[in-house]
C-alpha cells in the first residue's frame, strides 16, 4: 500500500507495531446516490443531511430554486446537470436531496435517489480523473461496481 511499518520491541516490556497509511489510502464512510443511473458517493462528514423535497416547498426566487430547511433558505442545485447527466423522470411527489456545505453555504443536491451508507476503500483516481475538479477519489464496491467518491467544496 506504499505505507510504513515500525515495530519496537524491548525484552520483558513488550512489543509496539506502528503502521503509517498514505493520506491517499483510507476506509471513509459515504452516502451513496444514484444519479441518472450513476451510482456515486458523497463522504458521510461532507453530508449535513438527506431530505425528501416536497414539490410545494420548492420557491424560486431570481432564476434560483430554494427551499426552506429550518429557518434558512437553501439553494437547491441539480447533481444532474452538474455532472452533465440527462435528468430522470421523478416518480415519487417527494424530490430526494442530499445537503451539502459548500463555500460556507448550504446546497441541496437533487438526486434520483439514495441507496445507503457504506464504508468504503478511497482509491485516488488516475489520470485523467485525477485532474477533475469535485472527484475526491474513486471505490470499488462488493459488486465490482466502481463509484465516483465527489467532493462537493470543489464539485461546482
Amino acid at each position: 500500500l506504499g505505507g510504513k511499518l515500525t515495530i519496537d520491541s524491548e525484552p520483558g516490556k513488550g512489543s509496539r507495531f506502528l503502521l503509517s497509511l498514505p493520506l491517499s489510502i483510507a476506509i471513509i464512510p459515504v452516502l451513496l446516490v444514484v444519479c441518472s443511473g450513476l451510482t456515486v458517493a458523497f463522504p458521510v462528514t461532507k453530508v449535513i443531511r438527506t431530505i425528501d423535497i416536497r414539490r410545494a416547498d420548492i420557491i424560486t426566487r431570481d432564476r434560483k430554486k430554494l427551499f426552506r430547511l429550518g429557518e434558512e433558505e437553501v439553494l437547491l442545485a441539480s447533481l444532474h446537470r452538474i455532472l452533465g447527466l440527462h435528468l430522470a423522470p421523478m416518480r415519487s411527489s417527494g424530490i430526494p436531496a442530499v445537503v451539502v456545505e459548500r463555500r460556507g453555504r448550504k446546497t441541496g443536491l437533487v438526486v434520483d435517489r439514495f441507496v445507503g451508507r457504506q464504508d468504503v476503500f478511497v482509491k485516488p483516481a488516475g489520470r485523467p480523473l485525477n485532474k477533475m475538479e469535485g472527484i475526491y477519489g474513486c471505490a470499488i464496491l462488493g459488486d465490482g461496481q466502481v463509484v465516483f467518491i465527489l467532493d462537493p467544496e470543489k464539485l461546482f
